[in-house]
């Protein structure tokens, strides 16, 4: 990322999440979060703007002297952005809005519910650079992933949520979470491996 930063130079910045993957090259969690910081790292002497979610500690702890625009699922004074689960069965369904006002309703292609922080991420950087609520809102909807991630296939038997795109403990336990969630019979979770993880793959 400081190879990146230094070649680009850029005036604002998002990271999205920190989790337990890529611990081999990494080597810790700690490795990981220290890696993703070099973007903060590189924007902190001119006070740029990042973009975040405001309750993700791990972020907020490395984020001093930045201009913060803050999103999130609990609602605050300072949120640029808020938002809230209306449902997951099996698409997420939200509801979003400037500050707390989640005035907005997004039926999404996305599985999870947890894909609302990046949703939100979306929408928070959408407005700040002119994008209206009208087309965040289409652009959010007509959205249709297609590379293993968060996507719902149907077969002629079965439905299945397509979750596999470079799993990590950190993905993998968002996705059997939300996973549990859905209220469907005969329930099954084929899981493949977790590569990248180094010294901790066993554990």
């Amino acid at each position: 990322i400081k190879t990146l930063v230094d070649i680009v130079e850029p005036d604002c910045g998002i990271i999205t999440n920190v989790g337990r993957g890529h611990l081999g090259g990494f080597g810790s969690f700690e490795g990981v979060i220290k890696t993703k910081g070099e973007l903060y790292d590189f924007l902190r002497p001119s006070h740029a703007t990042v973009f975040i979610h405001n309750e993700n500690e791990h972020l907020r702890k490395i984020a001093d002297g930045l201009t913060l625009v803050k999103y999130g699922t609990e609602k605050a004074d300072d949120l640029a952005v808020y938002g809230e689960v209306v449902e997951c069965a099996p698409y997420l369904t939200f509801r979003w809005g400037k500050g707390t006002a989640a005035v907005n309703t997004v039926k999404s292609k996305m599985i999870g519910d947890y894909n609302i922080y990046n949703m939100l991420a979306a929408a928070t950087i959408g407005l700040t650079f002119g994008i209206t609520e009208e087309q965040i809102c289409h652009a959010l909807t007509e959205y249709t992933p297609s590379n293993n991630r968060s996507q719902l296939t149907v077969t002629e038997h079965n439905r299945l949520v397509v979750d596999a795109y470079n799993a990590n403990p950190t993905s993998m336990a968002a996705a059997l979470n939300n996973f549990q969630k859905m209220a469907v019979e005969h329930k099954m979770v084929i899981l493949g491996s977790m590569g990248e993880l180094g010294d901790v793959s066993f554990e």
